[in-house]
């Protein structure tokens, strides 16, 4: 699998707790961006002799309204493209930052009446909104996600596709190759990964929310990752991975609704687990044990398998010992 099976490669909210917020995140976000809108209007009938710096912080406060919707809009509501969703959303940002610009600059000539910066050239002012635009929208991004996250630290999660999924291991992998630390990978997912119905999608959500569920009963739930079905264990070799692994297996189980929307489907869900080995010399190396080990459990109709072991190296054949010289110097005495 080159992909998390889902049916919309988009980012998405799970947990009742979680959900909540994201309906009072997306209120307050529609209020934000539409307020701009009211005030872009007003903008045009703003008289000539208006105070430059209100323009500047009517400027700001629209950049940043419009990252934040922008913000909201492409985080959970479109189709990721391979990983570009902050370079995309920043990009949009800045071209509707830009028609801000334009328009109000049409409406009123002295509104961006700045200063001496802005009448310089075209250049000039083209570089305030493709510095502030960006900046305001990583800015509310980070603010988001802080207010998203409070509380827990795996309060959401999103599907990974497989570039973001090496992104974040790559920290823990290049670990593992300088300090020998062992490092496990699971995949948690559904046998019939080929229909991308609606149902399916849903059987899916479910299965996060309880393998989200079985992680936070454990301590180090901030040792995992955040994507869906897929988490790390950092510092972990694969037999003691198969203990938490089973503990969320038997979270699902007890899952009578999942079980049900799976068994009316003809599906079964499975985990496999991956470790990481020498001869690995990148995470996508990883990725493709643990989809091998859950490749190997739903052809074997097993609930869990595990990535099969290396063979071991042949131990290096050691030196054989100098014979000790006889000692030269005084020999210590006896002290009874």
């Amino acid at each position: 699998m080159d992909v998390i099976p889902i049916s919309q490669k988009r980012r998405i909210l799970i947990g009742h707790e979680t959900r909540s917020r994201l309906i009072a995140l997306t209120a307050v976000a529609g209020v934000v961006v539409s307020v701009p809108l009211a005030v872009l209007i007003a903008l045009l009938y703003l008289p000539d002799g208006a105070p430059s710096v209100l323009g500047l912080l009517i400027l700001l406060i629209l950049s940043g309204s419009v990252a934040l919707g922008l913000v909201l809009t492409a985080e959970f509501r479109i189709v990721e493209a391979r990983g570009l969703s902050l370079p995309l959303t920043e990009f949009v940002s800045v071209l509707l930052f830009g028609l801000y610009f334009v328009v109000a600059r049409a409406g009123n000539q002295d509104f961006f009446a700045i200063g001496p910066v802005l009448e310089v050239s075209v250049t000039a002012r083209l570089l305030v909104f493709l510095v502030i635009s960006p900046a305001y929208g990583r800015a509310y991004r980070l603010l988001f996600f802080s207010l998203l996250e409070r509380g827990s630290s795996v309060d959401y999660v999103y599907f990974a596709q497989r570039p973001l999924l090496i992104e974040e291991m790559k920290p823990f992998f290049e670990s593992s190759v300088r300090h020998g630390d062992p490092l496990s990978l699971c995949f948690f997912g559904i046998a019939d990964t080929e229909r991308t119905d609606g149902e399916k999608s849903s059987i899916l959500i479910r299965l996060t929310a309880d393998v989200q569920a079985g992680i936070r009963r454990l301590d180090t739930a901030d040792r995992y990752s955040r994507s869906l079905v897929w988490f790390l264990l950092p510092r972990t070799t694969l037999e003691h991975a198969i203990v938490p692994v089973q503990r969320v297996l038997s979270r699902i189980e007890d899952d009578t609704e999942l079980g049900a929307a799976v068994a009316a489907n003809g599906e079964s869900v499975h985990a496999g687990i991956g470790e990481y080995r020498e001869e690995m010399t990148e995470p996508a190396h990883l990725i493709d044990a643990a989809n091998a080990a859950f490749n190997s459990a739903v052809a074997s109709g097993t609930t869990l398998a595990v990535m099969e072991k290396g063979k071991k190296r042949p131990a290096k054949k050691r030196a054989p010992r100098k014979a000790r010289s006889p000692r030269t110097g005084p020999t210590a005495r006896s002290t009874r």
